[in-house]
């Protein structure tokens, strides 16, 4: 079957056709890869607190504090219930604070448990305290695969006693392998971040289709 079409001609049959288009949708697809959220929200009752001293994971994501002041007793990641008000930001859904200590500044490190890179999103920041009693920076920086470094950094607003979101720039879309952010107290929510697919993923699903043209062909 011939079709000309737009100057070009398609030589096979409609089944070949929908092989190619498969394909080709197939790989849109790797390159568009879902997003995934991380809410805080694991293990956590709507007023209860959960401490955590060096790590936390949540969908694949790992946070990691690469620095905490020795015998610290109050550093670390604070894992805060929904149903928590008063002192602390609030919208409605449980939140991580990141606590340092003064003249101990800790380091929080961000990657894939996996090892793969990642993109990130957007977040949702605040201030420990509510409200807030001054504008507070928070950094990130991100190393990508080729050794380069990146920074996107936020301010809050001064007597916040929500949470802002805020989208980041297009150096943080894709290719990071971690993220660093060397802020010393202030709290997370909501971190939408787009992993890489597999590798084994992306080489099963070619195959499968390059065999089925394979196999077209040769019937043929």
């Amino acid at each position: 079957m011939n079709t000309t079409n737009f100057g070009w001609t398609w030589r096979g049959d409609w089944q070949s056709m929908r092989l190619w288009v498969g394909a080709v949708g197939f790989f849109a697809a790797l390159l568009s890869a879902r997003s995934a959220i991380i809410a805080f929200d694991q293990g956590v009752a709507g007023s209860g607190m959960n401490f955590f001293y060096r790590t936390y994971t949540e969908a694949g994501m790992k946070f990691d504090i690469a620095r905490l002041p020795q015998n610290s007793t109050s550093s670390g990641l604070y894992q805060i219930g929904s149903l928590i008000t008063g002192s602390v930001p609030h919208n409605g859904t449980p939140h991580m604070e990141f606590r340092g200590e003064f003249m101990y500044p800790m380091i929080l490190t961000l990657s894939l448990t996996n090892g793969l890179t990642f993109g990130l999103n957007s977040v949702d920041l605040a201030d420990m305290y509510a409200p807030s009693p001054a504008p507070i920076t928070i950094q990130f920086i991100g190393l990508k695969t080729s050794g380069m470094t990146v920074t996107n950094s936020f301010t809050t607003a001064k007597s916040a006693t929500a949470f802002q979101h805020y989208n980041f720039n297009a150096a943080f879309s894709s290719d990071l392998l971690s993220v660093q952010i060397p802020s010393q107290v202030w709290s997370m929510d909501n971190l939408v971040f787009t992993p890489v697919p597999e590798p084994g993923v992306a080489v099963f699903g070619g195959l499968a289709i390059l065999g089925g043209l394979l196999r077209r062909r040769w019937r043929r």
